[in-house]
């Protein structure tokens, strides 16, 4: 489990993935007419650690995190000369959530990530006759947290929850399939402030979440 805490804080992981990504997207063509709203859907695949901790005791709670999630976006592209601005705002449905694992043999605990939001700007670069525009983005992300105890037993208890603030950041790499269709890859990540959720036993939980995603999206530009 410590491995895999410390791949996923390796920078040199990080550049590994956004290689990754960038072999994975092959255009037939290139389009000139990179202006304007664009609307998609978008699947992200999510790795990552939660320290969550026990504000009674500092005992741990959970930590290893992963799942999937899908959503939609709406975003803006701007031309300038050879350089590509843009702003864009997502909503992801998530399916992700933390290993089960408690201080002691009384329960069985998760971490889950509901839902997130997020609202990022971003610059690339056009290069004359590549199939691929990379752009670097930056953004802040809200997500809707839910802390979770199942006494062993069997009885669920009420779960805590909160919205947990962020940021982001990361490559994108859009290829145009026509003029009106981009097909995108992505490297994301996503950090996020240590927040105290209330929960109704033993003790409110410290959490401060932090992933990586591999994401893809389709998208069409009106």
């Amino acid at each position: 489990m410590t491995n895999k805490i410390q791949r996923i804080q390796t920078p040199i992981n990080c550049i590994k993935k956004i290689i990754l990504v960038s072999i994975l997207i092959i255009s037939p063509q290139i389009s000139s007419a990179l202006e304007g709203f664009y609307g998609g859907v978008i699947l992200g695949n999510h790795e990552g650690t939660v320290d969550a901790r026990y504000t009674v005791n500092n005992n741990k709670h959970n930590n290893d995190l992963e799942g999937k999630s899908l959503g939609l976006k709406l975003g803006y592209l701007k031309p300038m000369n050879s350089f590509i601005t843009g702003a864009e705002i997502s909503f992801e449905d998530h399916k992700t959530q933390s290993l089960q694992d408690c201080p002691n043999t009384v329960y069985q605990c998760k971490t889950k990530i509901n839902s997130t939001m997020a609202l990022k700007t971003k610059i690339g670069y056009q290069l004359q006759n590549y199939p691929i525009v990379p752009m670097f983005f930056v953004g802040i992300t809200e997500s809707k947290v839910m802390i979770q105890h199942r006494r062993k037993s069997g009885v669920l208890q009420h779960p805590g929850e909160s919205n947990v603030n962020g940021i982001l950041y990361g490559l994108e790499l859009n290829s145009f399939l026509n003029d009106k269709t981009i097909l995108g890859a992505s490297y994301t990540w996503n950090e996020f402030n240590p927040t105290s959720i209330q929960s109704p036993e033993p003790s409110n939980i410290k959490t401060k979440i932090k992933y990586e995603t591999i994401g893809f999206s389709l998208s069409y530009l009106f």
